[in-house]
């Protein structure tokens, strides 16, 4: 193994590297549940908050994740207040259009609507 390799996948005295570990975590999603103290008593270091457990990362991870998809959510709601109110419009303006029985009647019908639209 080259020094640069022994530098990428650090490993433990056992012979474990940390690719080692990753794998066994993701093959053990259960790990933790099974082992729930380790949780806690795991101290990784934090570069603005010192020494953190591993509960406090997720905690923090989760709570960011709340809040894009809180952001996504009003952005979403938004977005569809904006198209029921345009449904709405288009919907007048076309129960107008279906009651004009001439091209000028429809022609003042789309002027008003476009002079009183949100389209502005």
């Amino acid at each position: 193994m080259s020094d640069v390799t022994s530098l990428a996948r650090p490993s433990s005295p056992a012979g474990l590297t940390e690719q080692d570990v990753a794998d066994f975590l993701q093959a053990n999603p259960d790990f933790f549940i099974r082992q729930p103290d380790l949780l806690t008593r795991i101290q990784v270091h934090h570069t603005e908050r010192g020494v953190v457990s591993l509960v406090d990362i997720q905690l923090e991870r989760l709570r960011r994740q709340v809040g894009e998809l809180e952001e996504k959510i009003s952005g979403l709601i938004s977005a569809a207040s904006k198209n029921s109110a345009l449904f709405e419009e288009f919907a007048r303006a076309q129960q107008q259009l279906f009651q004009t029985h001439n091209i000028y009647q429809a022609i003042s019908v789309l002027s008003a609507w476009r002079h009183d639209s949100i389209w502005k």
